[in-house]
């Protein structure tokens, strides 16, 4: 993937929340080092969250996936 100059994040992820939240990482540059960590920290939050939605299919219209076997008649 091309990089743009001066950043080292991707020029997109395919996931426009994804790429939202990496281009706070660019606010690194203008923070003093003591205030990089709430910026983590919220990076990483919103990344959680996003990837939870991927994961679990929320972001995604229709029915949630059925499980592909059954454990026995009853169930």
């Amino acid at each position: 993937m091309p990089e743009t100059e001066g950043s080292a994040a991707p020029d997109s992820t395919g996931e426009p929340r994804v790429d939202d939240v990496l281009r706070r990482l660019d606010e690194l540059e203008r923070l003093p080092v003591v205030e990089h960590p709430p910026v983590f920290e919220a990076i990483h939050g919103q990344l959680v969250e996003v990837l939870g939605e991927l994961r679990t299919g929320a972001d995604q219209p229709g029915p949630p996936e059925q499980p592909s076997q059954q454990i026995g008649p009853d169930e």
